[in-house]
């Protein structure tokens, strides 16, 4: 990929067709077992691949690709871009490539990377110096990407922190006095009745997530996908609620999911990331977040879980304290989420 007389460029619309290229966007692993929700999400927001190809030899070979889809007219998102050796020259026609097709089909602004689904392959390029050990939700890449990015006139939107640790009996000593008199956890026992809660659950984090923590396209309609993968790969421990006990509202609720990279011969984080929490907002005075993070540290345990991620906007203030004043845990990885307007 070494000037632009030798790129030609390519859309794929077959999801079948476009898993084929995903590998070239992420460091991720694209497995066999994942394809069901990879390819649920390519259908469900109708997504395309830009690919590049180069066309100085006798055989065409992907060396670029970056996914794009859009929900409306104005805003065009885009993943799992990357290149072949990371190199500069390729990122930037790349780049190129993208904002030509936000402007061919009048798009007023570019986000991203946004890596559906998001669950498995999140969002955001990873900062300098980040932990790169696989992790669910959590992509790879070297600084050189945002450093072009941002070279071509793309900003930062949003930064997403992690922060990551082991977890121990030791934590729960921190969480001694935490028992609120009017609050009580409640844990659904049957898949089935996680399935009644759907509604409750899709307001309280429709309400209580400020915006700019909502990084994947209408969340509304991946609910029973993100059920289906927490059930295949997860368990019933992941889910936590928390109610108020003098009406018996659900007022607070908390979602894991499962490090399913986790491998005993190279990976060493057999754990678990916090993937959202949300608690009414006239509820949250009352240290609600506390009492789901000692039920959360708890349930781990239990479980035989020995490390955990938290991943938040970093602008989340209650999720920050609890994640590093009671959890001892340290930032590890960020990840930047960035547009482009036209």
């Amino acid at each position: 990929m070494s000037n632009d007389s030798e790129i030609s460029v390519e859309i794929f619309e077959n999801p079948t067709k476009i898993i084929q290229f995903l590998p070239l966007g992420t460091r991720l692993p694209v497995e066999k077992r994942l394809e069901n929700y990879i390819l649920h999400d390519l259908k469900l927001y109708d997504a395309r691949s830009i690919i590049c190809f180069k066309s100085n030899t006798t055989e065409l070979k992907p060396v670029g690709h970056v996914l794009v889809f859009n929900l409306d007219k104005d805003t065009l998102y885009f993943g799992f871009f990357g290149v072949v050796q990371d190199q500069q020259s390729s990122i930037s026609i790349l780049i190129r490539e993208l904002v030509k097709y936000a402007k061919e089909y009048g798009f007023k602004r570019i986000e991203g990377p946004i890596n559906i689904p998001t669950i498995i392959y999140g969002w955001g390029f990873l900062n300098e110096g980040g932990d790169t050990t696989p992790f669910i939700g959590k992509p790879i890449n070297p600084p050189i990407y945002q450093k072009i990015f941002i070279k071509n006139n793309f900003r930062v939107k949003a930064v997403q922190i992690s922060r990551e640790g082991p977890i121990s009996d030791l934590q729960l000593d921190n969480f001694r006095g935490v028992n609120l008199e009017n609050y009580e956890i409640y844990q659904p026992k049957t898949w089935d009745e996680v399935r009644s809660l759907k509604y409750i659950f899709l307001r309280l984090f429709a309400i209580n997530m400020p915006s700019n923590s909502v990084l994947t396209p209408e969340p509304e309609k991946l609910f029973d996908k993100y059920l289906e993968f927490l059930k295949e790969f997860g368990d019933l421990f992941l889910l936590i609620f928390v109610r108020y006990k003098p009406n018996d509202e659900i007022v607070g609720a908390i979602i894991d999911f499962p490090n399913i990279f986790y491998n005993k011969v190279y990976n060493k984080y057999n754990g678990i990331v916090n993937f959202a929490l949300a608690i009414n907002r006239e509820h949250r005075k009352g240290h609600v977040s506390l009492l789901l993070g000692k039920q959360m540290i708890k349930n781990a345990l239990k479980n035989g879980v020995s490390f955990m991620s938290s991943t938040y906007e970093e602008r989340n203030i209650a999720t920050d304290q609890l994640t590093k004043n009671y959890l001892n845990h340290e930032i590890r990885r960020k990840h930047l989420i960035l547009e482009y307007n036209m």
